[in-house]
Formats: C-alpha cells, structure tokens, sequence
C-alpha cells in the first residue's frame, strides 16, 4: 500500500439507458474552461444527441456541479449552441444541485 493515494482524475456521463466511456485526465492538466469545452464538453454533447440514450431530449437535464468551466459563459453558451435549448440544465455545488437554469 503506497504512503500517498494515488490521484485520478475522470469524467463521464451516465444515465438510465447508458454511460459514455471514462475520459481519464492526465496528471497534470488543470481544467479550465477552455479545455473543458474542448477536450470533455464535447463528449457528452454528443452522447446526449443519441435518441437511444436520450429518447426525449427535451426532458434531458444536464447536471454540472458548479466548477468555474461548467459556469463559463462561453460553456453555457456552446450547450445551449449544441442542444438547441432543449434540455435544462443544473449548476450546483452539491450532489443536487442548488440552481437551477432552464434554458428554452
């Protein structure tokens, strides 16, 4: 057993018809906004055009926990971009989240 835990980071997206696969992060990167649309955002906006997995989309809630590049204005404005408005979205600092936006 190691002295120190080993430090992971990932992200993902699960929901009742389906999960996407793990990003694992590598050590190191800090995650801004920018890399976050980039590298992360994008995976799940595309996951969740999958009729399968979301079959109604506009009864889709995209739950963000409130980290500085979930609440970027430019990330917000890629979601609603992306989804065309359709879905609600939470920002929160908790596991249910404290805000709610509901972008139509």
């Amino acid at each position: 057993m190691p002295k120190n835990s080993i430090k992971i980071m990932v992200a993902g997206v699960v929901c009742c018809q389906g999960k996407t696969p793990l990003i694992i992060i590598s050590l190191g990167i800090k995650i801004n906004a920018g890399y976050y649309r980039e590298s992360i955002l994008h995976v799940y906006l595309e996951f969740m055009k999958n009729k399968d997995m979301f079959p109604k989309q506009n009864l889709t809630t995209f739950i963000q926990d409130g980290a500085p590049c979930d609440t970027a204005k430019k990330t917000i404005d890629v979601i609603k971009e992306s989804t065309g408005n359709s879905i609600s979205i939470w920002i929160g600092k908790s596991v249910w989240p404290e805000i709610l936006l509901i972008l139509m």
